[in-house]
């Protein structure tokens, strides 16, 4: 099957019966974040990284801060590659949050996502007493600190036209985190929770919260790092994720 949405970056083919595995990166991070994963995987498990605008190669699109239209659009964009329950969701910090949305706007028109993989978020972490948009580049360089995405030795920070693009990327991501809500309504996935033992803003106790957003039963697991653990741990990350699909 050829691609022909920018929504998915893939620089293999994907066959029309292959299992897939759609992987949603974290705010600030794009489909790149997943360029090692389909090695890792294997032939018979199809790695379809999602695209957000406004990086990469949609440098040039608009940023999205609506978090229903962000679902909605995913949901256009990968829906023709699936099959009912020969696929399930990825996502990592802000994309697991979207991936959990887009579980149940799939089931909605008849795909149904095996099992809903959620990195390094729970479902009450985008609740802020301060939204992102309206502080000062210091106080949100300090709460992108408190991520590990960044910190004061940076090697980026020396490249200010680099900072302001990753900056406004940043900020809109975070702010299409902060304008989600919850409704109430459960997926009929199965949930797979997964954290860094040294996540400073998750534990696994935190992310039992999604317990009580699945039909199908929710299972937790820590991994060796912190907020970012997936990029220290593919290969066993790749590994607990075949361990629970049946491909």
């Amino acid at each position: 099957m050829e691609i022909s949405t920018p929504y998915i970056s893939c620089c293999r083919g994907i066959t029309e019966d292959g299992y897939k595995l759609v992987c949603i990166p974290h705010a600030g991070g794009s489909a790149s974040a997943f360029s090692r994963w389909q090695k890792s995987a294997g032939e018979d498990l199809e790695i379809l990284p999602v695209q957000l605008p406004g990086r990469e190669e949609r440098i040039c699109e608009d940023l999205m801060t609506d978090f229903p239209k962000a679902v909605r659009e995913i949901a256009d964009a990968v829906e023709p590659y699936l099959k009912d329950g020969r696929f399930s969701l990825f996502g990592h910090s802000l994309g697991g949050t979207l991936a959990f949305e887009l579980s149940k706007e799939l089931e909605r028109r008849g795909r149904h996502a095996q099992t809903v993989f959620i990195a390094s978020t729970d479902i009450e972490a985008d609740r802020v007493i301060v939204r992102s948009e309206d502080l000062d580049d210091d106080a949100f360089f300090a709460r992108v600190r408190d991520y590990g995405a960044i910190d004061e030795n940076s090697e980026i920070l020396q490249y200010p036209e680099f900072m302001e693009i990753f900056f406004k990327m940043l900020r809109a991501d975070f702010t299409l985190s902060e304008n989600y809500e919850y409704d109430g309504i459960r997926t009929g996935a199965a949930i797979a929770a997964l954290c860094g033992t040294e996540d400073p803003m998750e534990t696994i106790e935190s992310m039992h919260s999604w317990e009580n957003c699945t039909e199908s039963g929710a299972c937790f697991r820590e991994f060796e790092g912190g907020h970012f653990f997936i990029e220290d741990n593919i290969d066993e990350v790749i590994g607990y994720i075949r361990e629970h699909i049946s491909l």
